[in-house]
């Protein structure tokens, strides 16, 4: 799945880099010539009830003004620290690894609240989300160190707004549905986040 998720990266990217690129004027993007795009943002989420930070990239390609896909790659960058209550120094470092997901994205522009400016969006996919947890006192019969990758259905909205013709803001919130239920799996969790973004 992961080799999937990085090869539609790929396609993205190069899709950005021949018509997208020849786009110069402000007419909406076509299945002919797609309009590609960059966002780089921070997620919030928590699995098992405890904060974590995420830096993410995201390509995507817009086919119309109402619908494009876009593949996202993320990595934590803030850890959680706790104690877990299971014996004495057992306190455990959560973080998350490199998560990857594809999305179909739907948009719906908001003429009268911003010009071309602003528009909603939703978006559904799949991803993989691997999660670590190592052990301060070292790995024993109850207190292991451990990592998983939990599959994911993800699904949300947002709102975008464009500062100018390339740059903008957009802000999401992302459902992760976990499929592999079990006592060692995180349960589903919502994220949210902020990115920067930038049209070709």
């Amino acid at each position: 799945m992961k080799s999937l998720i990085i090869a539609a990266v790929a396609v993205v990217g190069a899709s950005m880099a021949a018509p997208a690129l020849a786009q110069t004027t402000t007419t909406a993007p076509t299945l002919t010539q797609p309009q590609g795009y960059l966002n780089l943002g921070y997620t919030y989420l928590n699995p098992y009830g405890h904060d974590l930070g995420e830096l993410f990239g995201r390509g995507g390609v817009k086919f119309s003004r109402y619908w494009g896909v876009e593949g996202e790659v993320g990595g934590g960058v803030l850890g959680n620290h706790f104690a877990t209550g299971r014996s004495i120094n057992s306190r455990v470092n959560l973080s998350e690894g490199v998560q990857s997901a594809i999305y179909g994205v739907g948009y719906l522009p908001l003429p009268m609240w911003g010009g071309d400016k602003l528009e909603l969006l939703a978006r559904a996919g799949y991803g993989e989300t691997p999660l670590r947890i190592r052990s301060d006192v070292g790995p024993t019969a109850n207190n292991s160190n451990n990592q998983i990758t939990v599959a994911n259905w993800n699904y949300g909205a947002g709102v975008q707004y464009a500062l100018n013709g390339k740059d903008g803001l957009r802000f999401d919130y992302t459902r992760r549905d976990f499929q592999d239920k079990g006592p060692d799996n995180p349960k589903d969790m919502d994220t949210y986040s902020v990115a920067f973004v930038h049209k070709f």
